[in-house]
């Protein structure tokens, strides 16, 4: 299972700095079959080629996809629904449904993970020095029972919650709960 996950991971991460290279753009949407675009509920587009990332609006994979950004690269699995938006000194991903991997190399702005159970965001990124791929590969999963953010495999992920910082290792998870209000 990890590995196949590994090898999704780094077989679209590939296609994606290709395509970047050939592009000369730093985002990239590369969908394996379809990618439908909603903002405010409504669908607005729907692509099947690879574009700029469109931000600000929720992404719902047909097949999976996958997104090059200039400090993450992201794929969603098949179903899944998603959406990133930038700030200067944020980067959010937000995940309604769905299996979303992340490969995260450098982190020169703070990255907000949000689900519907709850956010945390992560601030510092350790690579292992003997890591492959020179990232830390990680997911986020929705689904109606739970909200987890889990690190795979290249390093571990610093993240500040609510209670505090807490330093998430390959193979650890940690699970969003909502809270009541």
């Amino acid at each position: 299972m990890r590995t196949t996950i590994s090898a999704t991971i780094s077989f679209l991460m590939v296609v994606c700095f290709f395509t970047t290279a050939i592009a000369g753009e730093v985002s990239r949407l590369v969908p394996t079959d379809k990618v439908t675009v909603f903002k405010d509920g409504e669908k607005i587009a729907e692509y099947t080629k690879e574009m700029p990332v469109p931000e600000s609006v929720v992404l719902s994979c047909n097949g999976k996809c996958g997104i090059k950004l200039d400090d993450i690269s992201i794929v969603g699995e098949d179903q899944s629904r998603f959406l990133i938006d930038s700030e200067k000194n944020n980067r959010y991903l937000g995940v309604e449904k769905g299996i979303v991997y992340f490969g995260i190399s450098t982190m020169p702005r703070k990255i907000v993970f949000m689900t519907p159970k709850g956010a945390v965001s992560a601030n510092q990124v350790f690579i292992e020095a003997s890591s492959n791929n020179r990232m830390v590969e990680g997911y986020i999963k929705v689904s109606d029972e739970i909200s987890e953010i889990g690190v795979i495999d290249g390093g571990s992920l610093q993240l500040l919650t609510n209670d505090g910082q807490q330093l998430l290792k390959p193979g650890q998870r940690f699970i969003l709960a909502q809270a009541e209000i």
